[in-house]
């Protein structure tokens, strides 16, 4: 779906590694531009065999309809006419309407590279994968808060970090805890597999995995309702001045 919309609209948002990827983006305006100068050059080699073929018809037959059906000789021979297959204006000037239109392609996307910053036009020959973009980004970041949305994403988007982010939840959970920051919340930590999370914290939410599960659920729930509780009571504190 994303490969088609990009197709027929050219987004670069899609050029991101969570979509397209940079370089299949770029690829794939390439292949567009080569695919359509292809079809014309198919197009006008076959227009020419059916011409070439259909010059002097002076009456319409079985055979003549299967070589050329785009050129009916049966309706001109009521008008008892000579029949000739010719390209229209439009068909014999198709080579430079399509070359017309490549070129400003060109330019108008040389023009828009020129007019954004240079920084991002790596961004347009990327070759990571989604998973290799969300491994580097959680390198990359240096709070907690932001290394903690990976867990934001599929497993399988971080399958090859598990035992790294294991040893980093595992040291720094129980300072998360305590300090009780506003990200580490339960709906935050619904999202760590179970098998990821901290043996301690394991054992404070249940013995078996259902009882884990439905621990969780149940401070989900809850941190919901408080959270709910004091929006409410922000709302009715509000002062609302007169006039």
């Amino acid at each position: 779906m994303v490969k088609t919309i990009v197709d027929f609209t050219l987004i670069v948002h899609f050029r991101h590694p969570n979509e397209l990827g940079g370089m299949y983006w770029g690829a794939n305006v390439v292949m567009n531009q080569l695919f359509c100068l292809a079809s014309v050059y198919l197009y006008k080699e076959q227009l020419n065999d059916i011409i070439s073929n259909n010059i002097n018809y002076r009456h319409g037959s079985e055979v003549d309809a299967k070589v050329s059906p785009r050129c009916n000789p049966a309706d001109f021979d009521s008008y008892n006419k000579k029949y000739v297959c010719e390209e229209s204006r439009f068909e014999a000037s198709l080579w430079n309407v399509v070359i017309c239109l490549f070129v400003l392609s060109m330019f108008s996307f040389g023009g828009f590279l020129l007019s954004i910053n240079r920084k991002y036009w790596v961004t347009f020959f990327d070759t990571r994968t989604g998973k290799q973009y969300r491994v580097d980004v959680y390198h990359e970041v240096v709070s907690d808060e932001s290394k903690f949305e990976i867990f934001g994403v599929h497993p399988s988007y971080y399958d090859s970090i598990a035992e790294e982010l294991m040893k980093w939840l595992t040291d720094n959970w129980d300072g998360w805890e305590g300090e009780k920051p506003d990200w580490f919340t339960a709906a935050a930590i619904s999202n760590i597999p179970e098998d990821m999370l901290p043996m301690k914290f394991k054992l404070k939410l249940g013995g078996s995995k259902d009882e884990r599960r439905k621990s969780l659920k149940k401070m989900v729930v809850e941190e919901a309702v408080v959270a709910n509780k004091n929006s409410i009571m922000v709302n009715v504190n509000q002062v609302v001045p007169e006039g």
